[in-house]
């Protein structure tokens, strides 16, 4: 399980080494947005599977954090996914705007998720 922590923690470097190679005429927010769902979807699953396999074990604000994950991620990622939809068709200053504080919003849940999973695997 370390090692799923260690890569997890790893992940967003490993996805942004092709930032720098982006497709021509890609919109690096639209990139971001997408790269921040995969990592954040697979971050916060192992997360949320960590604590329910070892709940005897847990410390209660881990619980808490991932009953918040339960509760709060499905919207997390639908408001990430209609942001990039709205972004797509109208790349106002506003659009951008939106989706970037909620790509932030899952990125950080995601990010905190890695750290309490590092630092509470045995």
């Amino acid at each position: 399980m370390k090692r799923i922590a260690a890569i997890l923690l790893l992940l967003p470097l490993l996805l942004c080494g092709g930032c720098s190679g982006l497709q021509l005429g890609a919109d690096p927010v639209v990139v971001n947005a997408e790269r921040t769902l995969q990592v954040a979807r697979a971050t916060l699953d192992a997360f949320v599977r960590f604590e329910f396999h070892n709940r005897a074990q847990c410390p209660p604000e881990v619980q808490a954090a991932a009953e918040k994950i339960r509760r709060d991620a499905p919207e997390w990622f639908a408001r990430v996914v209609r942001l990039k939809q709205s972004y797509k068709l109208n790349r106002g200053a506003d659009q951008k705007a939106d989706l970037l504080t909620a790509v932030s919003v899952l990125s950080t849940a995601a990010s905190e998720a890695a750290t309490a999973l590092a630092k509470h695997q045995h």
